[in-house]
């Protein structure tokens, strides 16, 4: 396979495995000022399990049972700009919501099947937004979903026989997603779903467009989580292939400060994984990034970046995945600037760093074998 196929199993979420107490449904209307959530929803069985994630503090809020088709939450936000949740329904299947919202009344009406793309929801001015382009990019992305599932359906034979006619199709559709967002970028620029989105493509815009682009977005939006880390990425160019790579310091799991270069001992090459702790296709290269730990490290040396905002979250991944490698975390998230200087925007992304410090090869996402195989490529091992 080629490297751009990994691109499909690349995180750009949250999966959370959440268990946390049961609390009934039994609220009163929410105070002025708080978020309400309401939710009609046909088509599960009463006491479904329901939970309701904060992904910007990672971890599980609240938990509810699905009665006569209903749900509700209610809390306070007290971050000055929208909050990313995720409803989770427990089923035979994973059924997730998206919402962005700030101290809204959010109504959600529809069916099981509407799941995730035809819910009808309203209330916040940042889901709107992010409605309006997930409209736009719906039959294209259901088109792209459909293809990479039946690609990994077929047998290695037939793989073989479809490879580049499915990937070439599935890389014109990615080009016209990402068009679409360009242009929808450009159009409500002044927007919070806007700048969100182009936080997430910054890199496909020249630095001169990107410049003018964020110089017409209003002081407040500039000020945000994204617009800080766009101005940081515009300000600090991204390290790429054949460039140094970019030194940082961050706490290892004893909760020592390091530096990222104190791992060079000018004979090793350098494994930088970026990764999460609730990532599945993370989860999934463990146990190759184990094996290359065991049997070649000799040759190469794996690093660890956790992207977790949440320390606690961090250390269970630590626990539950026995790493036994470097692991190091900045308590940032996704705006650390590690993470914006490497140009990352979903985990895992792999970097191959030789002895003398300079980066020979980017890995987006991940695919089984994909890290051995590109190492011996290199000669890197045998």
């Amino acid at each position: 396979m080629k490297d751009n196929k990994f691109f499909v199993i690349l995180f750009l979420g949250l999966i959370f495995f959440p268990a946390c107490k049961n609390k009934k449904q039994e609220r009163e209307i929410t105070p002025k000022n708080d978020f309400y959530i309401k939710a009609n929803i046909t088509g599960f069985p009463d006491s479904t399990k329901v939970y309701l994630t904060n992904n910007d503090l990672e971890k599980v809020i609240d938990s509810t049972y699905l009665l006569k088709d209903k749900f509700e939450f209610k809390g306070k936000i007290v971050n000055k700009e929208p909050v990313s949740l995720n409803i989770t329904i427990e089923s035979d299947k994973y059924y997730g919501i998206s919402l962005y919202i700030l101290n809204d009344t959010v109504t959600i009406k529809g069916k099981k099947e509407d799941i995730p793309y035809n819910l009808e929801i309203s209330g916040s001015e940042t889901q709107d937004g992010v409605i309006k382009l997930n409209k736009l990019t719906q039959k294209y992305q259901l088109l792209r979903d459909s293809l990479a599932q039946a690609f990994f359906k077929m047998n290695k034979k037939d793989q073989e026989k479809y490879d580049d006619k499915i990937w070439d199709s599935i890389n014109k559709i990615d080009k016209k997603i990402s068009q679409i967002t360009k242009d929808y970028i450009v159009k409500n620029i002044n927007t919070y779903s806007a700048i969100r989105e182009l936080y997430y493509i910054e890199e496909e815009f020249d630095k001169d467009s990107l410049s003018k682009l964020f110089n017409k977005i209003n002081p407040d939006l500039r000020k945000s989580k994204y617009g800080l880390a766009i101005e940081t990425y515009l300000k600090n160019p991204v390290v790429k292939v054949n460039e140094p790579y970019y030194d940082f310091t961050a706490y290892n799991q004893k909760g020592e400060k390091v530096r990222f270069s104190s791992f060079f001992d000018g004979k090793r090459y350098i494994l930088l994984d970026f990764t999460q702790t609730y990532c599945a296709p993370c989860i999934m290269a463990n146990k190759e990034l184990k094996k290359i730990n065991s049997k070649y490290k000799d040759s190469i040396r794996i690093v660890s970046f956790c992207v977790d905002k949440n320390k606690e979250t961090w250390k269970k991944g630590l626990d539950r995945d026995k790493i036994n490698w470097p692991s190091l975390w900045d308590g940032k998230g996704r705006l650390s600037k590690t993470f914006v200087k490497y140009g990352i925007k979903g985990t895992p992304t792999f970097f191959i760093i030789n002895p003398k410090g300079i980066i020979i090869k980017r890995i987006p996402g991940y695919g089984e074998g994909i890290l051995i195989k590109v190492l011996k490529e290199k000669k890197i091992i045998q």
